[in-house]
């Protein structure tokens, strides 16, 4: 695929901007605005569209995995939570040590706090379940993890011409999206701080 960067540019800049201003919600000037911002997070991706065609390196880790291996994102995404989740619990408990040094102070006295001991050890059972149950976790992101450069290298092999393309295409437009929402935010903004100004000129002018 051979087009023309220059010519693409002034093409879209043109025509895009006009479609965006036509919608009344961004001048055209914004509008020529938001269309510079988006190209240039693209102008590196298009230029090597231009010399070498749909490209599977052009598609990022995540995505080429995320088309090619999803379940094993998934796998490392699960464990993730897995492991965030035990972390954050065991954050909230006191530190294991003091809890071992309790139960054994606990266990010097007599029969009344028996069923308190008993409790603590369930809970420090629970503990270790958990601590056991984490070094899976991250002992499976980090195989993961691992193989993850192996999995891009088969996860692009096996992507064709015509796939890379439509992934690609599919984050262009989500880029746009992206971009334009960040101005309609501004220009949100905007409106309503020049909506509160004229209230309170009115405000101000039947006191």
């Amino acid at each position: 695929m051979k087009f023309n960067i220059s010519e693409l540019n002034k093409d879209f800049s043109s025509s895009i901007s006009e479609e965006f201003a036509c919608l009344g919600l961004l001048d055209k000037y914004k509008s020529r605005g938001a269309f510079a911002t988006y190209w240039n997070t693209l102008e590196s991706d298009l230029k090597s569209v231009a010399a070498s065609g749909w490209n599977a390196e052009l598609i990022p880790e995540e995505e080429i995995l995320q088309s090619q291996f999803p379940e094993i994102l998934q796998e490392m995404k699960d464990n993730e939570s897995l492991r965030d989740e035990i972390e954050a619990m065991f954050n909230e408990v006191n530190d294991l040590d003091e809890l071992i040094e309790y139960i054994s102070d606990q266990k010097s006295i007599l029969e009344p706090i028996e069923k308190n001991i008993k409790e603590l050890e369930e809970k420090l059972s629970i503990h270790n379940d958990c601590e056991q149950k984490l070094r899976d976790a991250r002992k499976i992101i980090k195989e993961i993890k691992d193989r993850k450069e192996e999995l891009v290298d088969k996860a692009r092999e096996k992507i064709t011409p015509p796939e890379a393309e439509e992934l690609i295409l599919t984050r262009w437009k989500q880029q746009l999206h992206l971009t334009i929402e960040s101005y309609l935010s501004e220009y949100k903004r905007e409106f309503q701080h020049k909506i509160e100004n004229l209230l309170g000129q009115v405000h101000c002018y039947f006191k």
